[in-house]
C-alpha cells in the first residue's frame, strides 16, 4: 500500500477543531502545561463536577445562583468563585471558550436540577447577569470577551436505565420557548455576541424542528451544536452533512456548525466484533474496558483518525469530551493525572495545527492521512484505525529545504516512541510496517 504526500500542494487550512470540555484547572490539580503544550484552541465549560463525591456543579445556572426566588440583579445572589477559577484558567491558556448556559446530568437523584426553569423569563435574566459578570465587570467581574453562549444541553434526552435524566418534567416545546426568549434577550443586550444550541444528543428528530421554530419566529442562530458519541466515522460524515444541508435550508447558512461533546464509546470484542453505545448494548462490567481502551492506542488512533476526519466535513469547531482526568470518559489521562497514548495522538495535532500555514496533500487507499506545510516543521500524521496490519510505502516528493525526518510511533508496544531518526534525499520513500490501531508521526526538521 502507498502513501503520498506533496507538501508543494497547497489544499487548504487544518482546521482547530482540537477543543476541549472544561479546561486546565482539574480539582486541585493545574493541567495548564499539557494544555498549552496540546495548543487546545476552545473550552466548552458544561458539567463540570469539581467535587465529584458532593455533585457540585460549577457551570450550571442553578449553582451559580442557588435561590430561584432571590432577586436575580443582587450580586451577593451569586456564587462566581469556582466557576471563575475554571473560567480563568482556560482564559490564561489562551483559549476561547463556549460557555453552557444550562444544567448538568443528575446522575444520582435524576431531577435536582434538570427541570424547566420554574420562570423563563427570570432564567434568562439570570444568564444575562452572568454574561454580564464575565463580560462586563459585573459583580467584581471581568472583560474576557466571551463570545459564544450555548443555550441548554441534550433537551430531547429521556429517562435510560441508569436513572439519567436529561430534561425531567419537561417538553420540547419548553425548550423552544426558552431558546426564544434566552436568544432574544442576550442579543438585544449586545448583538456581537453568538447564540446557538442546543447542543442535541446527536444530530437528530430535533434539531429540523428547533431550525423550523427559529426560522419561523425570526431567531438568531449563529451556531448549531450536537454531539457525537460513536466510533462510526461514517455516521458522522451523513451527520455533519445533514446540519450543513438543514442550516442552509431554513436559511442560517453563515450558522457555525460546532460538535460540542465527542467521544469514542467503542469496545472491541474477543471474536474481532466491534461494540458501539449507539449500535450495541454495553454492559456495566464492559465499562472499565472502555474507557481503558480510550486511553490506549486504539484511542489514540481513534482520536488522529476523527480529527483528520473532519477536517473534510462541514464542522467548524469541535470539542473532546473530556479533559478532566477524573472523569471516566477522559481519554487523555489516568487518575494520576499522567498522560496515555491517546494524548500524545492529541498533542500532535495540534502542534501541527500550531506551526502550520496550509494543510499539503496526502492521500493513502486505507486509513486516515493528514499533512501540513509548516513554518517550521513539515507535519505527517497516519492513523490506522479499523486497518488491519500492513506494509505502508510512504512517499514524499519534493522536500525542499528540509534536512531531517523524524518519524514516531504509538502502537499496542510504543507510547510516541522515536523510531526513525534519518538524512532526507530528494523524492525520499519510508516503507514501514504498520499495525492496526496505530499513530505514524512524521515531522520534517
Amino acid at each position: 500500500m502507498k502513501a503520498i504526500i506533496d507538501f508543494s500542494k497547497n489544499i487548504g487550512k487544518i482546521k482547530p477543531i482540537n477543543g476541549v470540555s472544561n479546561g486546565p484547572a482539574c480539582h486541585n490539580v493545574d493541567l495548564s502545561e499539557y494544555f498549552k503544550e496540546s495548543f487546545i484552541p476552545m473550552v466548552r465549560l458544561h458539567n463540570r463536577d469539581e467535587f465529584s463525591n458532593y455533585r457540585r456543579y460549577m457551570i450550571d445556572v442553578s449553582i451559580i445562583f442557588e435561590n430561584f426566588d432571590a432577586s436575580e440583579y443582587d450580586e451577593t445572589n451569586y456564587r462566581f468563585e469556582h466557576t471563575d477559577r475554571l473560567i480563568l484558567a482556560a482564559d490564561n491558556c489562551e483559549a476561547e471558550i463556549i460557555y453552557c448556559l444550562s444544567e448538568s446530568i443528575d446522575h444520582l437523584i435524576g431531577d435536582k436540577c434538570s427541570n424547566p426553569p420554574k420562570k423563563l423569563d427570570k432564567w434568562c435574566r439570570i444568564c444575562l447577569q452572568i454574561i454580564k459578570h464575565y463580560n462586563d465587570g459585573w459583580a467584581n467581574g471581568y472583560r474576557l470577551g466571551i463570545k459564544y453562549w450555548e443555550i441548554w444541553n441534550e433537551p430531547e434526552g429521556h429517562i435510560t436505565e441508569d436513572n439519567q435524566i436529561l430534561w425531567s418534567d419537561g417538553t420540547f416545546d419548553q425548550i423552544l420557548k426558552l431558546y426564544k426568549k434566552a436568544s432574544q434577550m442576550i442579543k438585544e443586550y449586545d448583538n456581537s455576541l453568538k447564540v446557538g444550541g442546543l447542543s442535541f444528543m446527536y444530530n437528530d428528530f430535533a434539531v429540523e424542528p428547533f431550525l423550523k421554530y427559529c426560522n419561523k419566529n425570526k431567531l438568531s442562530v449563529d451556531f448549531l451544536s450536537f454531539h457525537h458519541y460513536a466510533s462510526d466515522l461514517n455516521m458522522l460524515e451523513r451527520e455533519a452533512k445533514e446540519a450543513r444541508s438543514l442550516l442552509d435550508k431554513y436559511g442560517y447558512e453563515k450558522a457555525e456548525i460546532i460538535l460540542s461533546e465527542w467521544a469514542i464509546m467503542y469496545l472491541e470484542n474477543d471474536d474481532g466484533t466491534y461494540w458501539d453505545f449507539t449500535s450495541n448494548p454495553i454492559h456495566q462490567n464492559d465499562n472499565n474496558k472502555l474507557y481503558e481502551n480510550q486511553k490506549s492506542n486504539l484511542g489514540a488512533s481513534f482520536i488522529s483518525a476523527f480529527l483528520t476526519k473532519l477536517n473534510d466535513l462541514p464542522i467548524d469547531k469541535s470539542i473532546l469530551y473530556d479533559f478532566d482526568p477524573d472523569n471516566n470518559l477522559c481519554p487523555l489521562f489516568n487518575k494520576y493525572y499522567e498522560p496515555q497514548k491517546a494524548y500524545y495522538a492529541f498533542r500532535e495535532y495540534g502542534a501541527m495545527l500550531n506551526d502550520s500555514y496550509s494543510r499539503a496533500y496526502a492521500t493513502i487507499d486505507k486509513g486516515y492521512i493528514i499533512a501540513s506545510t509548516g513554518n517550521h516543521i513539515n507535519t505527517v500524521i497516519y492513523s490506522s484505525f479499523r486497518e488491519k496490519r500492513a506494509d505502508i510505502d510512504f512517499i514524499f516528493p519534493r522536500l525542499a529545504h528540509k534536512n531531517k525526518l523524524k518519524v514516531y510511533l504509538i502502537d499496542d508496544e510504543h507510547m510516541f516512541d522515536l523510531i526513525e531518526d534519518i538524512e532526507i534525499v530528494d523524492c525520499e520513500s519510508l516503507e514501514l510496517d504498520v499495525k492496526e490501531n496505530s499513530v505514524l508521526v512524521f515531522k520534517f526538521e
